[in-house]
C-alpha cells in the first residue's frame, strides 16, 4: 500500500463514556427545562453547555493517519504533522510527538501509571519511543481501519505502547521513503509542513453557550 494514501485511526483510550453520559445529561436538562411552564432559560442553556463541552472536550479529540500525515484532532483545532517530520513518540498520560523541535500532544490515547509498571515489568517498553524503529509492537495492526483500544500484542502490552510503537513505526517507513535523517535539514523542511486547522464551528458553539449562560444567569 502506498504511504501517502493509508489511512489508519486508533481508538481513544478515555473520555467516551463520560462524553456520551454528558451528552445524555445535556439534553436532559434541555428537555426538561424547555418543557415547563413557565419555561427557565438557565436550566436549558446549562445543557447546551454541557451538551458542547462533552462534545469537544471528551468525544472530538481523535487520533489518525491519513495521507501521510498524523492527525492529531483536539478540542477546537486539528494538528496535521508529516510522519516523515516526526522525531519521537511517547504515550504516557497522554499523547506526545516531537516534530520541527516543537511537541505537539494529544489526550485522547494514554497510559495510566499502572499501564506503564505493567508494560516495564513484562519488558515490552518504557515509553519515550523515538521515531527511529518500530519498537516491541511496531507492523501488528489492520490498515484502513479503526483500531479500537483493546488492542495490544500477545505480551499484554497496553494500548497506549502499541500507539507509540505503531506510530514511530509509521514514522520509520515515512522517512525512509522520502530518504531523510532524524534531525536532518531535510527533516526540518519536512516539519514545515505541519498545520494547525481551527475547528470554527465548535468555537462558536463554545462562545455561543457560554454567552447564553451568563446571559441567563444574569437577564
Amino acid at each position: 500500500m502506498d504511504g501517502d494514501n493509508q489511512r489508519e485511526s486508533f481508538g481513544a483510550t478515555s473520555g467516551r463514556v463520560f462524553g456520551i453520559i454528558g451528552l445524555l445529561v445535556g439534553a436532559a436538562l434541555v428537555v426538561g427545562g424547555l418543557s415547563g411552564s413557565p419555561i427557565t432559560w438557565e436550566v436549558p442553556s446549562i445543557g447546551v453547555l454541557i451538551l458542547v463541552l462533552s462534545w469537544t472536550a471528551l468525544l472530538r479529540p481523535s487520533v489518525s493517519v491519513a495521507g501521510g500525515d498524523l492527525m492529531l484532532r483536539g478540542m477546537v483545532d486539528t494538528v496535521s504533522i508529516p510522519l516523515g517530520a516526526i522525531e519521537q513518540v511517547s504515550v504516557r498520560q497522554v499523547l506526545s510527538v516531537v516534530a520541527g523541535d516543537r511537541k505537539y500532544s494529544s489526550a485522547a490515547v494514554g497510559r495510566g501509571r499502572r499501564e506503564m509498571f505493567r508494560d516495564q515489568v513484562r519488558g515490552t517498553g518504557a515509553g519515550g519511543g523515538g521515531a527511529g524503529g518500530a519498537g516491541a509492537l511496531g507492523g501488528a495492526s489492520t490498515l484502513g481501519g479503526a483500531i479500537g483500544a483493546d488492542a495490544g500484542d500477545a505480551d499484554g502490552a497496553s494500548f497506549g505502547l502499541y500507539v507509540e510503537s505503531r506510530l514511530s513505526s509509521l514514522a520509520a517507513d515515512a522517512r525512509t521513503r522520502a530518504g531523510v535523517r532524524v534531525g536532518s535539514r531535510e527533516q526540518d523542511a519536512l516539519a514545515e509542513g505541519i498545520r494547525r486547522t481551527w475547528a470554527w464551528p465548535e468555537i462558536a458553539a463554545l462562545s455561543a453557550s457560554v454567552l447564553a449562560v451568563v446571559l441567563a444567569v444574569v437577564l
